[in-house]
């Protein structure tokens, strides 16, 4: 027997440039390869509140005069010094422990405060026609990131079937997975029991995290 070790390939958010760099590399090698894919991004050119954090400290006028938030969110992130990689490093940290409202609402007032329209350009996510054209090749399954990628930790028990059925269904209906198995990715590698149990009973088959 090869008594090498095995690796398992697997890329979690499904994006473009996975179809134009990743894929070919894997085809060529005839080698397997995992996708796990946020079902609501894909085809559009909707970006991660993670990357409009970015996107908005990279614009940051310095000149910019902000009255002190009452928000303490808000007052940290204006506080971070260093360059622009370490702020924006430090604040999606510190983000993660806020609520999806909570995020949603401090990226709308850091746009109000900084006197920014959030308005990027280019396509971030794969199309589902380049999903459908790595599955048929038959080296890359399909997986399941969640609906919208939201931290399912910090999700009520209703938000979160939606996020795992959704998504689920989506990825069948697109012609992209054999329903008799249905692997799923955890975002943020964060479970707990509860989401664990559910990730079972909606019906994937396996899961994994960081």
């Amino acid at each position: 027997k090869d008594k090498r070790p095995f690796v398992v390939l697997t890329f979690d958010d499904g994006w473009a440039d996975f179809y134009e760099n990743a894929y070919p590399l894997i085809k060529k090698e005839n080698i397997y390869a995992t996708v796990f894919l946020p079902t609501k991004y894909i085809d559009t050119n909707s970006i991660f509140w993670t990357d409009m954090i970015g996107y908005l400290i990279n614009r940051r006028k310095e000149d910019i005069d902000c009255i002190g938030s009452k928000s303490g969110i808000i007052r940290n992130i204006e506080s971070l010094t260093g360059d622009n990689r370490t702020i924006i490093e430090k604040s999606i940290n510190m983000m993660k422990n806020l609520t999806t409202d909570e995020i949603q609402d401090t990226i709308l007032t850091l746009c109000d405060r900084w006197k920014i329209t959030l308005n990027p350009s280019g396509k971030s996510f794969l199309s589902w026609d380049e999903v459908r054209d790595m599955y048929k090749s038959g080296n890359i399954m399909i997986g399941s990131h969640t609906e919208n990628h939201h931290i399912l930790t910090k999700l009520k028990k209703e938000h979160l079937l939606l996020e795992l059925s959704n998504s689920k269904e989506r990825l069948i209906d697109e012609g992209v997975v054999e329903r008799s198995f249905i692997p799923f990715s955890y975002p943020n590698g964060d479970y707990d029991d509860r989401i664990v149990d559910m990730v079972k009973n909606v019906g994937y088959n396996l899961a994994v995290t960081t």
